[in-house]
């Protein structure tokens, strides 16, 4: 959000004039008496006596309308009245700044605009040398504050219509924007809620241009403490927030069915956290970046179970998987294959104990069959490719070429030679 510009705060009477005795000088041009002090300062008008004599004179008070000259910065015009700023005037300062209007015992009191250096225009009432009541500020961006004033500063309702098409409507306290508000943006989106010097603060509800809704707890300007974000696409997150980021507990919904439960991190789940799919099919476990990534446990409708090591979203690294009817691998996996060393048990006690690629057997590897006998050499696409041996429960083997799962025969192999 536009941060609101700091109001300079300004005492309207620091040009006074000075307490001690005036030295009358009479100006032959002007035919007029001037009143200089020894600092410097100097008066130019009328008095309530009119000097005579020059010289050092006490009697000497500004009355009706004069011209005081401040070596300190800033010159005066306007009415006096018993040597004080009184009635209708004009006051510039040294760095720019200006003040016309209203003055009262030294101070702007009554109607007046100041113009401050930044060249921010304030039309308001004034009371001892403070804005008070109703009153605008034209800054030099050319955004408007409409309101009230209170002790010098924005206080009580008013509007600020930003030059960018932005707008706040609400209350001010202090000169911030503190309590109940609403800030529009120009594209559309709107805060309603709670704001704390100058920022959205407490409980509030901002809506998106895009249709994302929230609502919950805000801190400095950000989305923080407990909050709930509904999204134009239907997903419904419910948890805890920090620098206008999902962090901490949280549940997420989306349209589709699917639930996550668990933990979040810089607006991802990251930690312990458990993924319900809409058809049945758990995830338990950890997460990293938005995605399974650690050690967890993926449970299928069917039965089939797995556990071990997952990486961004896939089963990659040692994990066991045990199916619905008994069988099972143990080993290394990669993208969701078997890939690696492994070990694939069936219910009837066949085994085999090797290698694997893309979640086939391949490479080197023994296959145990339930009649004890056993072929171990090469495999490649679940079969006996290359050379191995079959080895039987007599100790009787022998080593042959395999092709698809199939003996070569070496007399075709000769006649092909």
């Amino acid at each position: 959000m536009k941060q609101i510009l700091i109001l300079l705060i300004i005492s309207l009477s620091q040009v006074v004039l000075a307490q001690s005795p005036g030295k009358i000088v009479f100006d032959t041009l002007l035919n007029k008496p001037i009143l200089t002090w020894e600092n410097g300062d100097r008066y130019i008008g009328t008095f309530t006596k009119l000097p005579t004599t020059p010289g050092y004179d006490s009697t000497a008070i500004p009355e009706g309308y004069g011209t005081f000259k401040s070596i300190n910065g800033g010159d005066y015009s306007g009415y006096f009245k018993d040597g004080k700023k009184s009635g209708d005037g004009n006051l510039t300062y040294r760095n720019g700044s200006k003040y016309d209007g209203e003055f009262s015992n030294n101070q702007a009191h009554g109607k007046g605009v100041y113009t401050s250096e930044k060249e921010d225009v304030y039309t308001v009432n004034w009371a001892d040398g403070k804005k008070v009541g109703e009153g605008s500020i034209h800054y030099k961006d050319d955004s408007i504050f409409l309101g009230t004033f209170k002790e010098d500063k924005r206080w009580g309702n008013g509007t600020i219509t930003y030059s960018n098409g932005d707008d706040f409507k609400g209350n001010f306290e202090n000169d911030f924007e503190q309590g109940q508000g609403v800030y529009t943006s120009k594209d559309g989106s709107k805060y309603v809620g709670d704001w704390r010097a100058g920022k959205q603060n407490g409980e509030g509800v901002k809506t998106y241009i895009n249709g994302d809704t929230y609502t919950g707890k805000w801190l400095e300007g950000k989305r923080s403490g407990l909050g709930t974000l509904t999204t134009f696409d239907g997903t419904v997150y419910v948890g805890l927030w920090e620098y206008d980021l999902k962090h901490g507990k949280g549940t997420q919904k989306w349209k589709n069915g699917n639930r996550f439960e668990g933990e979040f991190k810089n607006g991802f789940q990251e930690g312990d956290g458990t993924l319900f799919y809409a058809s049945g099919v758990k995830y338990e476990g950890e997460w990293k970046n938005g995605m399974q990534h650690g050690n967890g446990v993926l449970k299928y409708t069917n039965g089939d179970e797995y556990i071990g090591e997952f990486k961004e979203d896939k089963k990659s690294g040692q994990g066991t998987i045990t199916y619905h009817n008994g069988q099972k691998y143990v080993g290394e996996w990669k993208n969701d294959l078997q890939d690696g060393q492994g070990i694939y048990t069936w219910t009837d006690g066949e085994k085999y104990v090797g290698s694997y690629k893309s979640g086939v057997r391949s490479g080197q590897g023994t296959h145990y069959f339930k009649n004890k006998t056993r072929y171990e050499g090469a495999w490649n696409d679940n079969l006996p490719n290359g050379k191995g041996s079959m080895i039987y429960p007599s100790g009787k083997s022998y080593t042959k070429e395999w092709k698809n799962g199939r003996v070569v025969d070496s007399k075709k192999k000769k006649k092909k030679d």
